[in-house]
């Protein structure tokens, strides 16, 4: 029978520490590759927040930026817009104004007109009244001269 002795179960508690030793020392090594490999992607990932932050604040600046561009480009056509009513409604008022002036022009010329027919008829009437005879063909109907007879058409 063997006998196990002190010495060869050292040997051999030793023989299984050290095939025991080997597996735990290549998963200490991928362990620390893992590890490794851990932090060189959190800091790829801290490197790409960064660029995202840093691009997100160029996008703000830029983006405030267009819309200020924009905010004043509305401003100015809203400054040409009103220019030209502006523009058109001092060119209408003329308009109007001319017509105005034309149109009492044209009401004075009448009115002149007018008072000077008046005027005529007036004359004509005072002739009428002034003449001194009565036309003793004017009662019988056949006074040829009319208006411009030289004596008075009386109806009595």
């Amino acid at each position: 029978m063997n006998v196990p002795t002190k010495v060869h179960d050292d040997q051999q508690h030793l023989e299984e520490f050290k095939a025991l030793i080997g597996p735990l020392k290549t998963l200490h090594k991928i362990l620390q590759q893992k590890k490794r490999e851990e932090n060189a992607r959190k800091a790829r990932d801290e490197e790409a927040t960064r660029e995202y932050d840093a691009h997100m604040k160029l996008y703000e600046v830029d983006h405030k930026a267009r819309q200020k561009e924009q905010e004043e480009a509305r401003k100015a056509s809203l400054q040409e817009t009103w220019r030209v009513y502006e523009a058109r409604r001092k060119d209408a008022e003329q308009e109007h104004e001319a017509y105005l002036q034309e149109a009492k022009l044209e009401y004075e010329a009448r009115q002149v007109e007018a008072q000077l027919e008046y005027e005529k008829k007036l004359k004509r009437q005072n002739k009428r009244k002034k003449k001194p005879l009565p036309c003793r063909f004017f009662p019988l109907g056949t006074c040829w001269n009319g208006d411009d007879c030289r004596f008075r058409h009386e109806t009595e």
